[in-house]
């Protein structure tokens, strides 16, 4: 389900009648509003498509220098629907060095970050998302403060209908620092297991109070959400959730699951479905 831009992005572009998972024209446009710098080949490629996205994604970036802005305009969008839009980038040693590419990515003044360096299992989400009135979403790229440069793979753009299923607004912390985006793991308690697994994963933590909201949703590579339950009312102290996420994708090894409390990312760990 993705759509090759096939140019430079040294020169506003628009790329019409991208063609959405099923391979049928969706309606929407891509437009680069404000340039990039050009593309960069330098991403990471596991040799067997083995990342959160494909090896063609991962390796071909667009890149932008220190706090520079670059814009995309996506057009066509239905203003009775919601999106969701998650963001990747990649970078890694092959002709190339090690330092902080944090990314910004940014819609209606609300931010989500990532580090490209190595990333192979990351993409950024911003969720619940409403078209203006001429159906249109502009995105906005640039870098922290720190980092040297930032780099975009690709974007993914999905719409719902059921406004609750948008209540994930962020699917990362809006942290500076980009290497504790995704390890919440070591701080937080929780506890998700077995790796792999089968049809059910068991995540353990400890409820900090009883008027808590808590959620956990399960993605696939392409970033669809394919699983979501919310758990609220639980008591304060140990809890043990069961997330049955049973083989709605049986083409999907890799699955991205993540936990919130109060909406705010507890964890977001990579978890490999074992074929039977």
């Amino acid at each position: 389900p993705w759509n090759n831009t096939l140019a430079q992005p040294t020169s506003p572009t628009t790329f019409s009648n991208l063609l959405n998972q099923a391979g049928i024209n969706s309606g929407l446009s891509l437009r680069i509003e404000q340039i990039f710098n050009g593309e960069f080949n330098a991403g990471i490629v596991t040799g067997n498509n083995s990342g959160i996205v494909p090896d063609n994604v991962l390796k071909a970036n667009y890149w932008i220098d220190k706090t520079q802005l670059s814009q995309m305009r996506l057009s066509g969008l239905n203003q009775t629907r919601r999106y969701r839009i998650g963001f990747i980038g990649s970078s890694g040693p092959q002709g190339w060095y090690k330092d902080n590419y944090t990314a910004t990515y940014t819609i209606n003044g609300r931010t989500v970050y990532l580090n490209s360096w190595g990333n192979s299992s990351k993409i950024v989400y911003i969720g619940d998302v409403v078209p203006d009135d001429g159906g249109e979403i502009l995105l906005n790229f640039s870098t922290t403060a720190a980092a040297a440069y930032a780099f975009n793979a690709g974007i993914i753009i999905e719409d719902y209908t059921d406004l609750q299923g948008g209540t994930m607004t962020n699917a990362s912390p809006a942290s500076d620092t980009a290497s504790l985006l995704y390890q919440a793991m070591n701080t937080s308690g929780v506890r998700m297991y077995p790796n792999p697994f089968t049809d059910l994963i068991n995540l353990e933590f400890n409820n900090s109070s009883s008027g808590n909201r808590v959620s956990a949703y399960v993605y696939d590579m392409a970033g669809r959400l394919i699983f979501r339950r919310d758990f609220n009312g639980m008591p304060a102290g140990y809890n043990k959730l069961f997330l049955f996420t049973g083989s709605s994708r049986p083409g999907s090894k890799i699955f991205t699951v993540v936990m919130t409390v109060n909406g705010k990312v507890t964890i977001a760990n990579k978890m490999i479905r074992a074929i039977k």
